[in-house]
């Protein structure tokens, strides 16, 4: 037992160094737009109504929009130009953003733009595809009835068209297949499709927090995964040793209750001594208990003459009440 508590300590001590030396790194502390200015390629993800404007100026007409970056997703940052606005790249579309709407990536994500995305056209009747999200706008080409797959990018709020009921247009991308060669992309209303494929959130985030600059160059940092790794090290020998003491204290628990159980049964089957040993012990216990009421007690002799009787030739000797008269 005392090898494996040094064997824990030793583990212990081992990973304590390892914490210090590996577990910690210095790292440069930056913000928002320092990260921005610092790196060759910085990334942000797309907050819930991340549009994607063709003007700085951020305005919300129809023909100033591409469309909304999806949720989760990633931006490159080209540019911050205000503290509300910055330049940026999704895919291969160059726009501004609003900087509210965006999170700074401390990491390159994987995944970094919505990508195989199809839907059908309906078979009841063909659609266009319009230069802005609106039906009162150019008309750039028309999809038959019933086209498969067509690639879809995002969406954009748009006009609502005659007979419809919703104001989301799909922003597409569409190769004809009697002309392979020309690509057109724009916005599809959005009830002229179906079988759209299902849109799963990108779960890539931030694996360390980068804090605010307050002065301090240098912060101490700890990534996620050796975070992980450490508390797995400690948490080993700390369960390890909680396991034996606990098995002492239920081993000492049965040990008792086992050894109670031994006395009551021997004291019940007489086992302690045999039949002569059991009379011995009795007799030696009476007769202490009589020694003991004797204490203190005061012993008179009776006051009888000693002589010979009548008839006898032997002498009559005192006699006394009892055997306590003879102490």
């Amino acid at each position: 037992m005392k090898k494996l508590y040094k064997f824990i300590a030793f583990y212990f001590c081992l990973t304590l160094m390892m914490f210090s030396y590996f577990g910690f790194s210095t790292k440069q502390t930056i913000n928002y737009f320092s990260y921005a200015k610092a790196e060759s390629t910085t990334y942000a993800k797309a907050s819930a109504g991340c549009v994607l404007y063709k003007s700085d100026d951020l305005n919300n007409n129809i023909n100033n929009i591409y469309f909304v970056i999806p949720e989760t997703y990633f931006v490159s940052v080209l540019e911050v130009v205000s503290d509300a606005c910055m330049r940026v790249q999704y895919g291969t579309y160059v726009g501004y953003v609003s900087t509210d709407t965006l999170v700074v990536a401390t990491f390159i994500p994987i995944v970094k733009t919505l990508d195989n995305i199809k839907f059908d056209i309906k078979e009841t009747s063909g659609t266009q595809i319009w230069s802005t999200p609106s039906s009162n706008n150019k008309v750039l080409t028309t999809i038959p009835a019933g086209t498969k797959n067509v690639n879809y990018i995002s969406f954009a709020y748009g006009d609502i068209p005659s007979g419809g009921e919703s104001n989301i247009w799909y922003y597409v991308s569409y190769t004809p297949k009697s002309n392979s060669t020309n690509v057109y992309e724009g916005y599809v209303y959005s009830e002229n499709v179906t079988n759209l494929s299902e849109i799963v959130a990108n779960t890539e985030s931030n694996p360390e927090t980068i804090l605010p600059n307050d002065g301090d160059d240098n912060i101490l940092t700890i990534s996620s995964s050796v975070r992980t790794l450490l508390i797995a090290l400690i948490s080993i020998p700390v369960i390890l040793l909680f396991a034996i003491i606990l098995y002492k204290i239920v081993k000492n628990v049965r040990n008792f209750r086992s050894n109670r159980h031994d006395f009551a049964e021997n004291e019940i089957s007489g086992e302690f001594a045999t039949e002569n040993e059991a009379t011995q012990i009795e007799q030696k216990y009476s007769l202490k208990d009589r020694i003991n009421n004797l204490k203190n007690s005061t012993l008179v002799r009776k006051n009888r003459s000693s002589k010979y009787s009548d008839n006898s030739t032997y002498p009559i000797f005192p006699s006394y009440d009892s055997d306590d008269d003879l102490l």
